[in-house]
């Protein structure tokens, strides 16, 4: 059974709801948004600095402001939040009455709680998700993540590499590794799980920012250059095959 992927959850025409994975950076923890902001410039910083592009001019862009007196609801986002975060549960909580084998239900019940931050919750339905289905690997992922947040180092690894004996080929469970070790200031464990990621997503520009960092902060700067050129030069190939120019310093 393959799962919807996580992220925000969406109205569509048929009145259902489900998961975007392309939208999953908007529900990540703070420490891991902080952590990708800071690989994001790295590899912009580089990207800058090895094309000589410059950037200048650049407007605002952001229009009208509307006056909060004219939608009640936009006055107190707390409580439009509050009301979105009931209706979502509310609409799960059914979707699992009435399918109470289902464990896609209980993995997305898990998802809404765990974007509305009330961790403990999400922790109940994820795992409730992985005792309906053991191979659950997306519910595993999350609830790892669920675990780092709170701390809880070795439950979280336990569950990343139970879920990279059934799924050896995901890259993002070794870029979770990755994560982990490094807040656990572990560097050489981080750069591990760091290239195996990257060897099994070679076209991910981000994992060469990543472990180039870690690289560096190893102390293997040569090693840092010249996975961060790699990394460019994939770069240079998509502005190729865009039709952009690419010109060199």
């Amino acid at each position: 059974m393959k799962y919807a992927p996580a992220g925000d959850i969406k109205d569509l025409k048929s009145g259902k709801k489900e998961y975007h994975e392309k939208k999953i950076s908007t529900s990540e923890t703070k420490g891991l948004r902080k952590f990708k902001v800071a690989i994001t410039w790295i590899i912009v910083i580089a990207f800058i600095a090895t094309s000589g592009v410059i950037i200048a001019g650049l407007g605002s862009g952001l229009g009208k402001t509307e006056d909060p007196r004219q939608d009640p609801a936009a006055a107190d986002p707390t409580e439009q939040a509050r009301k979105r975060l009931e209706a979502d549960v509310d609409f799960w909580q059914g979707k699992i009455k009435e399918e109470p084998q289902n464990a896609q239900n209980y993995f997305n019940l898990g998802e809404t709680y765990r974007n509305a931050g009330k961790d403990d919750e999400a922790v109940d339905s994820y795992k409730k998700a992985i005792e309906k289905d053991p191979r659950n690997v997306l519910a595993m992922k999350y609830l790892a993540r669920v675990y780092r947040k709170k701390k809880d180092y070795g439950q979280a690894l336990k569950l990343l590499t139970e879920a990279s004996g059934i799924d050896a080929e995901n890259a993002g469970l070794f870029e979770e590794m990755a994560i982990l070790h490094y807040e656990k200031k572990e560097t050489t464990q981080a750069i591990a799980a760091m290239k195996k990621a990257l060897k099994l997503s070679p076209g991910e520009t981000m994992y060469y920012a990543f472990l180039s960092r870690l690289l560096m902060e190893a102390g293997k700067k040569d090693d840092a250059r010249k996975t961060i050129n790699e990394g460019l030069e994939i770069a240079k190939a998509r502005h190729d095959e865009r039709g952009r120019p690419f010109s060199p310093p």
